[in-house]
């Protein structure tokens, strides 16, 4: 059903607007379908406050919608706060949230912040559309097998704004807009620590400067991200890098964008890992082992569900992506969890005629526990078993 909130925020305390949380709890929710909890347009949704020590209190948020919230200052769905809290958002959607200053979906203070398999889409705020990630408390951040979609910020980070470790794995950020005039990053806009993507897609998204994502002040590095049709207001600048923050790009994709620095003349701060494809000459690739620079088509087709989690650009016959990765640093999956098994990996998020599925677990089902005992004295084949383990970062 559809849980609305009807009390407005007229005190800080418990007993108006958004909903408190304290101590160690699981949200859970009968699917993103079936339980809304809706705002309202009250107040944050959901306020998650750590404790001051560790080990902190752990919150997850499974199988439901959270939508509505208006927060005057932070986190339109969900708001944590300074405080060791360890956050995990697992197969949720959330939708329509707004945040005057930060996160107008997320925003964290917190610990650490999980999501898996969840969208993220339609939310807004000053900075970090979709989710703003801070570093005060935040030891690591883990975005994975989630969408973050049409989400707006008038400055940077329209779908993602991260200031603490990030990784951003199997994902489709798609849409995001940064509508102010400098704004940059209108799908990740980072700064200070280290920034991981691997398998994930960035198209569609636009702003002031570095439509699919802009780096300052901090390193970041991408492995086999598919990056398209994403625009500044001068209809290039995809991606923006800072003299500050260098990045290391690997086995990915650039088509119909380019790179851009702090100005004529000042050199573009990425180091090619190899195996990249870009349509023009503008990243500094050319100097990695396999990097193919001004082709003529980058041979990606139209965004499209492909199967797995979320919407890819598959390559198309011929494309100059096919085969040309450095096999050595392919990861063992692609976006959609489809196994790399040819031994002559892509270059991008999309591997072309994989068609195996590696782990289709779902996000309750990451939260168990396996144990596989064998003993005897001798064994006979009888069948096969296939164990699906994956480690996630800041997960119980």
């Amino acid at each position: 059903g559809t849980y609305q909130l009807s009390i407005p925020r007229t005190t800080t305390d418990a007993t108006t607007g958004d909903l408190d949380i304290t101590r160690t709890v699981d949200v859970v929710g009968a699917g993103r379908e079936s339980t809304i909890v809706d705002g309202g347009a009250l107040d944050s949704v959901f306020h998650v406050q750590g404790s001051n020590e560790l080990p902190g209190i752990r919150v997850r948020f499974k199988h439901m919608t959270i939508r509505n919230g208006r927060s005057a200052n932070y986190g339109g769905a969900i708001n944590i706060d300074i405080g060791y809290a360890r956050v995990h958002v697992l197969d949720c959607a959330l939708v329509n949230n707004v945040a005057l200053v930060d996160g107008g979906g997320i925003s964290t203070y917190g610990y650490t912040l999980t999501v898996i398999g969840s969208l993220i889409e339609g939310n807004s705020a000053g900075r970090g559309g979709g989710i703003a990630h801070f570093y005060n408390y935040a030891q690591a951040g883990m975005i994975r097998r989630s969408v973050i979609r049409n989400n707006t910020a008038v400055s940077n980070g329209a779908g993602l704004l991260n200031f603490g470790n990030m990784r951003i794995e199997d994902s489709l950020i798609d849409g995001n807009t940064a509508t102010g005039g400098g704004s940059g990053g209108g799908g990740l806009s980072t700064a200070n620590l280290v920034t991981t993507v691997l398998n994930t897609t960035f198209t569609g998204n636009s702003a002031a400067s570095g439509g699919a994502f802009q780096t300052v002040g901090s390193s970041a590095s991408f492995t086999n991200v598919t990056v398209t049709a994403n625009l500044d207001d001068n209809g290039g600048d995809g991606f923006y890098f800072s003299v500050a923050a260098p990045a290391t790009i690997t086995n990915s994709v650039f088509a119909d964008n380019v790179c851009a620095t702090a100005g004529p003349g000042v050199p573009l701060p990425v180091t090619s890992g190899g195996g990249n494809v870009e349509a023009s000459n503008t990243c500094g690739f050319g100097g990695g082992p396999g990097d193919r620079v001004n082709v003529p088509d980058a041979g990606v087709d139209a965004l499209a569900d492909n199967g797995g989690d979320s919407q890819t650009h598959a390559l198309l016959a011929g494309s100059p992506a096919v085969g040309a990765a450095v096999q050595a640093k392919c990861p063992f999956v692609d976006q959609r969890g489809f196994i790399r098994d040819d031994g002559d990996c892509d270059s991008g998020a999309f591997e072309r005629g994989a068609s195996v599925q590696a782990c289709a677990a779902s996000p309750e089902e990451l939260t168990a526990n396996l144990g596989i005992g064998v003993s005897g004295q001798s064994f006979e084949p009888v069948g096969a078993i296939e164990v699906c383990l994956q480690a996630l970062a800041g997960y119980p």
